[in-house]
């Protein structure tokens, strides 16, 4: 009896003991997995706390503008002229500025392209002064002195030129005593210009 007693309870023991131990195995196993879950959720939530911490603690980009209005264009991306840039005028109006030849930009009359006229100045702006001028006088050269001028010899000027005469009509500017109106002698010549010799010589 004690010996069926005892196999018996060695049976029930043994009985006994293997499930226990399979359940302490089991609930083992369980506390390891469990507290691998809370490492692994740990791991994992440090991830994350590391994956969002660049971007919560990152700064914005960085911005040099300051207070700068947004049409400010005082920077070095402005292509107008400076404060300290000269902008060239053209101060009589006529089109023309001093770089592009203007030679006085207070007279809208004298420019490269100007008229050349009898006023003592340069109006074209060529370096010259009353040259070719289209208000100038015509005059003729007077060899002989008689105050008559040849014809064939002209001369454009806004002044009288020496020697010079504002008459055309000596037929004969090598001879002095030839011009209109002079007295017709024998000498084979027109002395008085009208076209005729020696007619009612003296």
């Amino acid at each position: 009896m004690d010996s069926l007693t005892y196999t018996r309870r060695g049976l029930s023991v043994r009985n006994i003991q293997w499930p226990f131990m399979i359940g302490l195995a089991i609930a083992f196993s369980c506390g390891e997995i469990e507290d691998g879950m809370d490492a692994k959720d740990g791991a994992t939530d440090r991830g994350r706390d590391t994956a969002r911490k660049p971007i919560e603690d990152s700064a914005p980009p960085s911005d040099d503008s300051g207070d700068k209005p947004a049409n400010d264009t005082s920077g070095s991306g402005d292509s107008g002229p400076g404060p300290d840039t000269a902008v060239e005028t053209d101060g009589d109006g006529d089109g023309y500025t001093v770089s592009m030849g203007d030679c006085d930009d207070t007279d809208y009359r004298i420019h490269p392209d100007g008229r050349e006229i009898c006023n003592l100045q340069d109006d074209d702006c060529d370096g010259e002064i009353d040259e070719d001028a289209w208000d100038a006088g015509t005059y003729h050269l007077d060899a002989d002195g008689d105050g008559f001028g040849d014809w064939t010899e002209v001369v454009r000027a806004c002044v009288l030129p020496e020697g010079h005469v504002l008459d055309s009509t000596d037929c004969n500017d090598a001879d002095p005593a030839s011009f209109p109106g002079a007295e017709e002698t024998c000498d084979e010549e027109d002395n008085d210009c009208d076209g005729e010799i020696d007619e009612d010589a003296i």
